[in-house]
């Protein structure tokens, strides 16, 4: 038996050694990719974090320019207020001018 395991390699022909090589290096050539792949995803995975942590800063300062503007449009409506309450005072409280400070 083991001369005819010996006889049968022996048996191989050039172009099936030749098949058996190129399948063995196409493995080998995968597998270096996987690796290589492997050694680059800590650094995709900190771009990644790096990109949210950046997208989360933006919501953060639209977020305060958003209150910022609704501080500013109260304060702007609380001047025009003041000042129809003035000018009511001023030029005597008609019915108009009470309607105006409800608006």
């Amino acid at each position: 038996m083991a001369t005819e395991t010996k006889q049968a390699e022996k048996e191989l022909t050039v172009e099936e050694r030749l098949k058996a090589l190129y399948q063995l290096q196409t493995l080998l050539s995968e597998i270096d990719r996987i690796k290589t792949l492997r050694g680059e995803l800590p650094l995709e995975v900190k771009d990644l974090e790096d990109e949210i942590e950046g997208l989360n800063t933006r919501i953060q300062n639209f977020k305060n320019e958003a209150e910022e503007l609704r501080k500013k449009a109260s304060q702007a409506k609380n001047r025009d207020t003041k000042r129809a309450r003035c000018h009511c005072k001023i030029h005597g409280a008609t019915k108009q001018c009470a309607q105006q400070q409800r608006i």
